[in-house]
């Protein structure tokens, strides 16, 4: 015969269940972590592995004795360093410039500077072959300074730079370049904002100004220190400030528009030329912005709005459809400023930055495609979604489709999509294919039903939370 449970066994139960509880408290979700400070510096550069390790630089003392990178490690689920390195760099780093951190292989990183000795100025590279933990004497791979680092073709660092004329190469991380000097492209004054990607055999650069992006792609084997052998192909035009990402075999770009109350898009680069501009969300008010890809496809965007709060959403077609646009991290009260975002294979990421007139800290914090929900489904001729869009602190919920690799109009795949009521969320106001929700409570889980032109309707139903609200 079963014996029933003893009221000690089930107080025991209890117990454990109460233990379970407090611990899974103590450590939160990726989607409730909050921001870590790792040190006080500036310009920070970071990346991540697949098994979530962040590897974080950022200069310290710049112009004052101590000048120098600092660098720190941070265990996967951890919110602080477990091991810490200051590289001593030649001569002294610049505020017009960052840190980059590379990881070209396992257990390998490079931290790449520029830096200038009073008599030349160069980008510098410093190597660590047991994952970050000791570095090599740093070594100049150019001939003179560039902004900012990615991995490049064959081996390579692919470096560029402005303010002026946009400038790019690729440069020997031995040191084995350093006397090559990369080429300037594009107009006088018009690469004051600058990026660069590289998808391991075709490297991409974009520089603006304030109206007007140029972008020059180097096809595989091309000379980086030829301007001829850059391929210009601009992407739409009246658009600046370029955030450009590597897909495997492509490229993508994004852009902000010079035009008032349009929004922030991206445009894919494909065998013959840049696809039609895809919104992501609003462009009034924010600060700044970046997109990263991975080796998988996928794209991830990150925006600072008013400085404080970051937004993310994220593409897994290539930057056709997007996920919902979510506040992902609340960075606090003051200014933070030189925002750098990395992601591994899986989607999981980071993002850097630093409180430039406040305390100085380099802060990080980590986000994960489980932030940004969207609910999407196959429809004859194509797919459909539905997502979330935060406009300062209203909350949208849009319905977008898609055939093949271009968003398309609702309509050419749908008749009508009817918005629901949900528990905690009002309805404020509707469109054809967009309505606007207050919500009563964090989260909302809000039905809208699709009516396809051939086929049965649907109903997608999509997880959403508050805007300003980061879990």
């Amino acid at each position: 015969m079963r014996r029933s449970a003893s009221p000690l066994s089930i107080r025991a139960v209890r117990r454990l269940l109460l233990v379970a509880a407090l611990l899974s408290l103590a450590l939160p979700t990726v989607a409730e972590a909050k921001p870590f400070k790792v040190g006080t510096g500036q310009n920070g550069g970071i990346a991540i592995d697949d098994a979530g390790t962040l590897y974080v630089g950022w200069q310290v003392n710049v112009y004052e004795p101590g000048d120098a990178v600092q660098f720190c490690i941070v265990p996967p689920r951890r919110r602080s360093c477990a091991s810490r390195t200051t590289i001593a760099f030649p001569g002294q780093g610049f505020n017009r410039s960052r840190v980059s951190v590379l990881l070209p292989a396992p257990g390998v990183v490079y931290v790449v500077e520029p830096r200038t000795t009073g008599a030349s100025a160069h980008s510098y590279l410093a190597r660590s072959t047991d994952g970050g933990h000791t570095f090599a004497p740093p070594v100049a791979i150019s001939a003179t300074d560039f902004e900012q680092a990615v991995l490049g073709p064959n081996g390579s660092v692919a470096l560029s730079a402005g303010p002026t004329k946009t400038r790019a190469g690729l440069f020997s991380p031995t040191g084995g370049s350093y006397t090559k000097a990369g080429s300037e492209l594009g107009p006088y004054l018009e690469g004051m904002f600058t990026d660069i990607a590289s998808n391991g055999s075709e490297t991409l650069v974009a520089g603006s100004d304030a109206g007007t992006t140029h972008a020059f792609r180097l096809p595989a084997g091309g000379n980086p220190n030829v301007p001829a052998a850059w391929q210009q192909i601009d992407p739409a035009p009246k658009m600046r400030e370029p955030a450009v990402a590597a897909l495997p075999g492509a490229f993508a770009i994004m852009l902000e528009p010079v035009a008032n109350f349009v929004p922030l898009v991206v445009q894919r680069l494909e065998p013959e030329g840049w696809s039609p501009p895809v919104p992501i969300g609003p462009s009034v008010d924010n600060s700044e912005f970046r997109l990263t890809g991975n080796a998988r496809g996928r794209l991830t965007a990150a925006i600072n709005y008013s400085a404080y709060h970051m937004r993310y959403a994220t593409s897994t077609d290539g930057g056709v459809l997007w996920s919902s646009l979510v506040d992902a991290v609340n960075w606090g009260r003051e200014y933070v400023d030189a925002l750098q975002v990395t992601t591994n294979a899986s989607g999981a990421g980071a993002a850097v930055v630093w409180l430039e007139f406040g305390d100085k800290s380099v802060r990080v914090a980590r986000f994960s495609p489980k932030m940004a929900p969207v609910a999407r489904r196959k429809v004859r001729g194509g797919r459909v979604q539905v997502r979330s869009i935060c406009d300062d602190d209203e909350l949208s919920v849009v319905v977008e489709a898609a055939k093949g690799s271009r968003q398309v109009k609702p309509g050419r795949l749908l008749r009508s999509a009817r918005f629901g009521r949900a528990k905690g969320a009002h309805r404020d106001s509707r469109r054809r294919y967009r309505a606007r929700y207050t919500l009563h409570r964090r989260h909302a889980r809000i039905p809208v039903r699709v009516v396809p032109r051939r086929g049965k309707a649907r109903t997608l139903r999509l997880r959403v939370r508050g805007c300003r609200r980061t879990s």
